[in-house]
């Protein structure tokens, strides 16, 4: 008996010790079921706010928009159209300063924002903190174009050339669309080729050529032949048919001693390029 008993007691507490982890899985299980349902119950939740809000946003109207932020505060896109809303359409400065402001604080990355709030803090007078909201843009995405030219046309109107030449750089080397409108622009701005070459213009013969061209159009014979030696000193190739207007242009002015000059530009590239 004696001996049973001690073969019995081990088996018995083996049980009891099983049979207590069963019993404390079953709250765990319980538990980890009721998180999980949570979880699942807060992510549905959130995309129903998500739908809604795009849907409201959808719709461009004050009350849709004001849903939108209201249903999903930390969407920096909804606090952006909303803005724009209370600033072009509303014509609301004040609260559409508020909304373009939480933008880009709740997203500071997307030039967007950053350039809505500047033409908000321009309507209302406010030119530091639209120069601050322009540098940020730039910041945000310093190669795009409509950046640049925002920018630049706001340092231009504060009489800043020497910081606007280089933002039309930029839409000119990213926006071939652009060109001959920020040619344009910096030629009617500084009137000095050199000048232009050394801020403004990107160093490729696309540019330079789109630059000549502009220049003959006007008559601009002078101009013309600065940017054309700086076109050789790049040292760039190029095909020569790209020259032949500019060689056309020099003689239909009978400049003649200019032509020849180009003209044997050409003969010497064309020298080394088969050497």
């Amino acid at each position: 008996m004696k001996k049973t008993a001690r073969h019995t007691r081990p088996k018995l507490l083996s049980q009891i010790r099983s049979m207590e982890m069963n019993l404390n899985s079953v709250p765990r299980k319980f538990t980890f079921i009721l998180v999980c349902a949570v979880a699942v119950e807060s992510y549905l939740a959130a995309i129903g706010r998500h739908y809604l809000a795009v849907k409201s946003a959808e719709q461009s109207e004050l009350r849709s928009l004001e849903q939108a932020v209201n249903l999903e505060k930390s969407n920096a896109e909804w606090q952006w159209k909303l803005g724009r809303y209370l600033l072009f359409v509303a014509q609301d400065q004040k609260d559409a300063l508020s909304s373009l402001g939480k933008a880009v604080a709740l997203n500071a990355r997307v030039a967007r924002y950053w350039l809505d709030l500047a033409i908000a803090y321009e309507v209302s007078g406010d030119t530091q903190h639209q120069r601050h909201a322009l540098d940020s843009a730039l910041q945000a995405e310093p190669t795009a174009p409509n950046v640049a030219w925002q920018a630049g046309n706001f340092y231009l109107v504060a009489n800043d050339v020497e910081r606007a030449l280089p933002l039309f750089r930029v839409v000119m080397q990213n926006d071939p669309e652009q060109l001959n409108a920020a040619l344009k622009l910096c030629w009617r701005i500084t009137r000095d080729p050199t000048v232009m070459l050394m801020k403004a213009v990107p160093a490729k013969p696309l540019t330079y050529f789109a630059f000549l061209k502009l220049l003959t159009e006007k008559g601009e014979t002078g101009p013309a032949e600065v940017v054309w030696n700086g076109l050789m000193n790049l040292g760039q190739p190029f095909p020569a048919s790209d020259a032949f207007p500019y060689f056309d242009y020099l003689v239909q002015k009978h400049d003649t001693g200019a032509a020849v000059r180009v003209w044997r530009n050409l003969t010497r590239r064309s020298s080394k390029l088969q050497s």
